[in-house]
């Protein structure tokens, strides 16, 4: 609507609490619309370290998701989602819980009906490779490619937010003489897909890419559409 809105935040600590307000500024005149409201509140105490945002395609939908990361575990974290006046449209806390072991959120979309997507990756049975302090943050590309290297062990979750705020956990599933390299999420207005590239196990060479629709699958994807690399591309490559 040809206007900028901005989320700022003030902590007050006499009430232990942090206050979320929007402001809106008009483009042309570069100036603020005098309209700053107040749209949420939390505890100072339980302060929150770690941000992810998220626009959906419309414009529609913004999300502000925020997790409080101690001792490399996950003790909180809560996910808002506001229309396009910058008014809750709904708030959820404790979504990822403590993200069932999985180690880092390495994407985040949301689509034009409200609904949020994370992709969680989880370094798994590597305990005796690195140490417990290592593992709990997420890995530099050498360590990954050692990771792949020893048995390829790790993984991907997809954590779908519902309006209600309801999580369900997807799995991703590839046939088994394909093994999932890289993966992403992206957005398409209402439809959500994931994509990524796959490999051969036990090498290290991209083996082609492969695309799957999220749709309402309970508790697994399974791809269906691949592009394979030829033996030639690879070689250039």
């Amino acid at each position: 609507d040809g206007q900028i809105y901005v989320l700022s935040a003030f902590e007050n600590s006499k009430d232990d609490k942090v206050y979320f307000f929007s402001e809106s500024f008009d483009i042309m005149q570069s100036k603020s619309n005098g309209d700053l409201k107040k749209v949420s509140e939390r505890p100072l105490s339980n302060r929150f370290t770690n941000l992810l945002t998220a626009t959906s395609p419309d414009k529609e939908y913004f999300a502000y998701f925020s997790l409080n990361i101690k001792d490399g575990n996950v003790s909180s974290d809560i996910l808002t989602v506001y229309d396009s006046h910058f008014q809750v449209a709904f708030e959820s806390d404790n979504v990822v819980g403590e993200m069932n072991g999985f180690n880092s959120i390495d994407n985040f979309v949301i689509d034009n009906n409200g609904q949020c997507y994370m992709l969680l990756m989880n370094y798994k049975n590597a305990a005796d490779m690195y140490s417990s302090k290592t593992m709990k943050y997420p890995l530099s590309a050498l360590e990954k490619m050692n990771v792949y290297l020893y048995n390829q062990l790790y993984e991907y979750k997809i954590v779908k937010i519902e309006p209600e705020g309801e999580a369900r956990w997807l799995s991703v599933v590839a046939e088994e003489d394909k093994f999932i390299k890289k993966l992403f999420l992206f957005c398409n207005g209402n439809e959500v897909f994931t994509g990524g590239v796959f490999s051969k196990p036990g090498n290290l060479n991209d083996g082609g890419t492969f695309s799957a629709r999220i749709d309402n699958q309970p508790e697994e994807i399974y791809i269906s559409d691949y592009f394979e690399f030829s033996d030639e591309f690879v070689r250039k490559d």
